[in-house]
This record gives structure tokens, C-alpha cells and sequence, in this order.
């Protein structure tokens, strides 16, 4: 029968110095993205250092399209952190960049900012950026659903689901059946609620106590996951 180690002995892994190192070593001489990213997050996480996370991840946004990277920086830009001021149209330009490089949250984040509803924007002084736009919103949402977000999957089944008439967008089961499973299977309870609705009721797809119950109880699990 094997010895257990000793403690002092015990692989604990390798420390946070060692990490940086690690993952400097593979940004900059190995040019992988991913871990340019984690290194940004180590310095600001870490050493608390957020001016250098912020120069790591627009460089890793602006070299490599990383869409983590380019979400990452545009949060920089709106809440002014890494000694960054808040601006708008940079917020934008990252926000943007992250979607289109594949990042569902920054797509998601854009479609928060467009929705009419979204009052908190601290910009008061960029009144081009004041107008609201409910197609933009779900045009982001539907791009963070395809992008594996699915708290966007959620939003924009909510959307097409319940309709808004002060909004001019009428409802539209069928889509809101497509994105509530979407956000039911990439784990949102809300959208496994949301299908169970609609099945149980018939909204957008034949009535089907079967698999209104399943939904039901993908709910019923993550709730309990998350209680």
C-alpha cells in the first residue's frame, strides 16, 4: 500500500509568480492569446495592477481578435478602471470587437446598452449615444445567443415571447420557443422555465405535457443547484 506524501511535501502547484511567468512566457514568446488573457487576469486580480491588465488586454484585442480580450477592455472603458476614463465610443469599439470575435457577453452587453429600458449609462455628455434602439438590442442578443451566451438566449426569448406594444415589437412564439431552449440547454434557468410555459400552454409549439414537465424539471434542478 502506497505512503501518502507529506504535507510538506505535497504538490500545491505553482504560485502566482510562477503562473505569471508561465503565462508571460506563452503570450509573448509562444503568441497564445488565451494566455495573454490569463496573464491580464493575474495582474489584475492578483497584483492588483489594473492599468497593466488594461494595456495586456487591448493588445491581446487588438493582435490576436480575442474576444475575451476586447469584453474585458470595453468594461475598462465603462466603469473607468486601469486608469482609463470613461468614454463611449471606446466602450463601443471593444464591446463591438468582442462580439464579433466570438464573445457572447460582450454581445450581450450591447444589447443592455441599446434597450430602452437601460437607463444607467454614465455618458451624459456623449448625446449621440442617447437614443435607444430595441432592434439593436435584439439584433446583440440573438448575436450573444448564437455566440454561446445564454443569458442572451434568454433575453431575447423574453423578448419575442411577451412583446412590448410601446416598444412597436410584436410577440412571436415560435422565435421565443427557439431561444428559451437555447438558454435552457446552455444551463439559464429561466429559459428552461420559460419553455415549460410554452409548452404547457401551447404558445408557439403544439401543447405537450411531456415536454413541458422535462423543461419543468430542468428548472426545478438548477434551481436547487443554485438554492
Amino acid at each position: 500500500m502506497a505512503t501518502p506524501a507529506s504535507p510538506e511535501f505535497a504538490d500545491t502547484g505553482p504560485t502566482f509568480d510562477e503562473m505569471k511567468m508561465i503565462n508571460q512566457i506563452q503570450c509573448f514568446e509562444h503568441r497564445q492569446p488565451d494566455a495573454c488573457f490569463t496573464l491580464g487576469n493575474l495582474f489584475s486580480q492578483v497584483d492588483k495592477r489594473e492599468d497593466k491588465a488594461a494595456r495586456l488586454y487591448q493588445y491581446t484585442c487588438d493582435t490576436y481578435k480575442h474576444g475575451p480580450s476586447c469584453f474585458f477592455l470595453s468594461n475598462y472603458f465603462y466603469y473607468s478602471r486601469g486608469n482609463l476614463y470613461k468614454d463611449t465610443k471606446k466602450f463601443l469599439e471593444y464591446a463591438n470587437k468582442g462580439c464579433d470575435y466570438g464573445n457572447g457577453d460582450a454581445c450581450k452587453i450591447l444589447g443592455g446598452f441599446f434597450h430602452p429600458a437601460h437607463t444607467k449609462i454614465p455618458f451624459a455628455e456623449d448625446s449621440d449615444f442617447k437614443m435607444k434602439d430595441f432592434s439593436k438590442t435584439i439584433e446583440y442578443f440573438d448575436k450573444g445567443c448564437q455566440r454561446n451566451s445564454a443569458k442572451s438566449c434568454y433575453e431575447a426569448g423574453k423578448a419575442y415571447l411577451y412583446g412590448s406594444k410601446e416598444l412597436n415589437f410584436d410577440k412571436n412564439p415560435q422565435k421565443a420557443l427557439h431561444y428559451n431552449v437555447k438558454a435552457c440547454e446552455r444551463g439559464e434557468k429561466g429559459g428552461c422555465f420559460l419553455a415549460y410555459q410554452q409548452y404547457a400552454n401551447g404558445e408557439g409549439a403544439q401543447a405537450d405535457d411531456k415536454l413541458a414537465q422535462l423543461f419543468l424539471a430542468k428548472f426545478k434542478n438548477m434551481e436547487r443547484k443554485t438554492s
